[in-house]
């Protein structure tokens, strides 16, 4: 009996054994199974998230530029591919045929764009510079979504390809104002206006304020009167607004000036539209209000000519009273004499 259980014994060791012995080679039987090739790696350069017209084929080819690096020494990246995928309904645009398909579409960088060596021997660049798809083939105020992946000469494809999105806007933004510009004002503390784009959003809106504008133009900066014309940010998207409190400020209106006032709003694709569509503007002369009985003279230039054709200026009366007559004295200060 004791010698049957030594027996038993030793068989259940030399199983134990044998199964210790066939166990790593197992093991590492499934870490090769487990191997996973070094991809190759594709980035894209950053789109505007607003384009129009201007920004896609026919009038601009390189739109879609990247670059791709290969995943290991001693491939090239020898392929990419471009996907463009319209997203409220999911058809893939196809450079073959021409035309949005249902199906899934990889449109190859081989025949229907550039790829080729860049600054460094790892390093290649991309250009999906084809016009068969241009301004025609997209709809304004639709979003679509942009891939694209490398390819290896090994046939290893990137399966993280890059990723970036647009909305297409060629419509056109609307701009007015909301102040109203008579002939003559004498109280202007704010500028206001709106502003509107159906497919897209809207950027900001500057104005032009200029003085003088029928005699010696300038043109306020925020800071200061310049000879060059320049727009002048406001506050606001879709009401906007100048004021005293605002960064940059309204000028301080001088009496008797005549000043021409212009808007002009871009949207994200960088369409515009501005009020009105044409100089020049909406011009008015200010005049200073006053608040107590008084009269008061028009700004006069410093110097004048032969051409000079006078001045004026405004009057008021007090309460239950009205101006019958209003007096001025013109004096020589060389001389000291007055005119009569």
């Amino acid at each position: 009996m004791i010698s049957r259980c030594r027996y038993i014994w030793r068989v259940a060791v030399a199983i134990i054994l044998v199964v210790m012995a066939v166990a790593p080679a197992v093991a590492i039987s499934g870490a090769t199974a487990d191997y996973e090739p070094t991809r190759p790696e594709t980035y894209m350069d950053p789109l505007n998230g607003y384009l129009n017209a201007d920004q896609v084929p026919p009038l601009t080819t390189s739109w879609l530029t990247g670059t791709s690096i290969w995943g290991a020494e001693g491939r090239d990246v020898n392929e990419v591919d471009v996907q463009i995928q319209r997203n409220t309904d999911g058809y893939y645009w196809d450079d073959a045929a021409n035309d949005w398909m249902f199906e899934e579409t990889w449109n190859p960088l081989t025949t229907y764009g550039t790829i080729a060596p860049d600054w460094v021997s790892d390093q290649w660049a991309w250009d999906y510079d084809t016009t068969a798809l241009d301004a025609n083939d997209l709809d304004s105020g639709t979003s679509y979504t942009v891939r694209a992946r490398a390819q290896d000469n090994e046939d290893f494809e990137d399966l993280t390809p890059a990723v970036d999105t647009f909305i297409y806007d060629d419509a056109d933004p609307d701009v007015s104002f909301s102040t109203v510009f008579p002939s003559v004002i004498y109280d202007l503390d704010e500028i206001t206006g709106t502003a509107s784009d159906d497919d897209g959003v809207v950027d900001h809106t500057r104005v032009m304020i200029t003085r003088d504008p029928l005699g010696a133009p300038t043109y306020w900066n925020g800071h200061y009167w310049q000879a060059n014309a320049v727009w002048v940010k406001t506050q606001g998207i879709a009401t906007w607004r100048i004021d005293y409190s605002t960064d940059p400020p309204l000028p301080i209106w001088e009496n008797g000036v005549t000043y021409d006032v212009q808007a002009r709003m871009v949207d994200g694709a960088n369409n515009q539209d501005q009020d009105p569509l044409a100089p020049p503007g909406y011009q008015f002369t200010y005049r200073d209000k006053l608040t107590s009985p008084g009269a008061m003279v028009n700004q006069m230039p410093d110097y004048v000519d032969d051409n000079f054709a006078g001045f004026a200026g405004t009057s008021k009366a007090s309460a239950g009273r009205t101006i019958v007559d209003v007096r001025v004295e013109i004096k020589d200060v060389t001389d000291n004499a007055y005119w009569d």
